[in-house]
């Protein structure tokens, strides 16, 4: 399991959220610090908090917002398979990998469906 200090997530989180430059760009319509706020929490949730239901609702919700950070999905899968299970590709078949895949693609076909119709 990774660790990491709490002190530096609230600050890295903080930068983020308090850059002028994010302040701008977001007052012009543009949701880009929302997107980039829940992907902060979505890896808290699985780093640091140990909340990987949490992590993965928040992975389909900011699928959804925009469908770019599904470029994350892989090393995402990697790095979880990782803390328990096998090495290489074989780590994409662990059981947190499946559960996750499983319920953010949940989330976000759920989502999709509520948007549509």
């Amino acid at each position: 399991r990774f660790t990491a200090d709490d002190r530096l997530v609230s600050f890295g989180v903080a930068l983020w959220l308090l850059n002028p430059f994010v302040f701008t760009i977001s007052t012009r319509g543009s949701c880009e610090s929302v997107v980039v706020l829940l992907l902060y929490g979505m890896l808290n949730a699985l780093h640091t908090s140990g909340q990987p239901a949490l992590g993965a609702a928040l992975f389909g919700l900011v699928v959804h917002l925009r469908l770019y950070p599904i470029i994350y999905a892989l090393p995402l899968l990697f790095s979880l398979g990782s803390q328990g299970c096998h090495r290489g590709w074989r780590n994409l078949l662990c059981q947190e990998t499946v559960w996750f895949a499983i319920a953010s693609a949940t989330v976000f076909l759920l989502l999709l469906a509520v948007f549509t119709c």
